[in-house]
């Protein structure tokens, strides 16, 4: 039999996933709808915050926080179009700290695409920052290399995340299939699985830190 303070734990493990991803989830799609509401009043400038607060809300298969990096791309290629300089740095820095914060999940030639516009948009506009004396070539050079080297994830905590991932969803999806008889009493294999759920959240965690 299993002891009923596994059990209670698996349940607050879960629980407390369960809060965590509608806590997230809700607060992206409440970012999403205000950013909505400040494009149609034309303050893109407020839309760009919240489609950025809206990305930072970012956990796995998330796509309410995949649509704000979206919408930050379109902003971006929109100001472009429009040669809105001011516009497409603020937008396209929004859009490059999305991309930033899970580039462990993108390819690098998509950032590396992202940090290339950045840096010329930031030699542009405040060419003074970026080092007097030099070429304008010279200056997109070294900061583009600068916003490429920052934040680079650690392949320790990359390794940690899928693990402690694969571990969580695997044991939870097992759990639901031979945790429990036919009359919803915990089986003999609940108390392991439940302890691999815990590890598993733990260790994805801690990678996601790592990372």
């Amino acid at each position: 039999m299993v002891p009923r303070a596994w059990i209670a734990i698996v349940i607050a493990a879960v629980a407390v996933a369960a809060l965590l991803i509608t806590r997230a989830n809700h607060a992206a799609l409440r970012e999403l709808r205000l950013g909505a509401e400040a494009e149609r009043a034309q303050d893109v400038d407020g839309a760009i915050v919240c489609y950025r607060r809206a990305a930072s809300w970012w956990f796995p298969w998330s796509s309410a926080a995949d649509r704000g990096v979206q919408h930050l791309q379109r902003l971006a290629l929109d100001a472009r179009q429009a040669q809105d300089a001011p516009a497409e740095l603020l937008a396209t820095r929004a859009w490059f700290a999305a991309l930033a914060s899970r580039r462990w999940l993108i390819r690098d030639s998509a950032l590396a695409g992202v940090a290339a516009r950045l840096a010329e948009l930031s030699v542009q506009t405040a060419p003074v920052m970026f080092g007097q004396g030099r070429s304008p070539a010279q200056r997109r050079a070294t900061l583009q290399a600068q916003l490429s080297a920052q934040d680079a994830p650690t392949p320790l905590g990359m390794l940690l995340s899928v693990i402690g991932l694969s571990c969580w969803v695997a044991a939870a999806f097992l759990l639901s299939r031979r945790g429990f008889d036919a009359d919803l009493q915990p089986t003999a294999a609940a108390r392991t699985l439940g302890t691999w759920i815990v590890l598993g959240f733990g260790v994805f965690v801690l990678g996601l830190a790592l990372a």
